[in-house]
């Protein structure tokens, strides 16, 4: 959908997601402090893309300045954006966390981040 209203807000959207993806894969193999505040900051930064979007519009793209309005998907994107800076936020501050996960806690996360993408 985005690429139909304008392929530069698609490849953002394609690469956001790929970053996404590329921190789940990172955080399963080598989970780092470091990773997880790159994932607050990353998705915080798409949030607040989103929110610009929606309040006074962006200054850039089809109709610059122009309010898009709040579709039910695009609220369900930003609410997992949300979710997804607590969970990175709380993975930073515990030091247990990591360690790469090995046996049955690994297949687990493995799952998850399948299930994610």
């Amino acid at each position: 959908m985005h690429f139909r209203e304008d392929p530069a807000a698609g490849l953002f959207t394609l690469a956001v997601t790929g970053v996404q993806m590329a921190v789940v894969v990172a955080g399963l193999n080598r989970p780092s402090r470091a990773l997880w505040l790159a994932s607050v900051a990353g998705n915080a930064a798409v949030l607040a893309i989103w929110a610009w979007s929606r309040t006074v519009g962006l200054p850039v793209g089809p109709n610059p300045g122009t309010a898009e309005p709040v579709g039910f998907l695009d609220l369900a994107c930003a609410a997992y954006e949300v979710a997804i800076v607590h969970g990175s936020l709380i993975l930073a501050g515990r030091r247990g966390l990591m360690a790469r996960p090995s046996g049955s806690a690994a297949s687990l996360s493995r799952a998850g981040a399948l299930a994610n993408l």
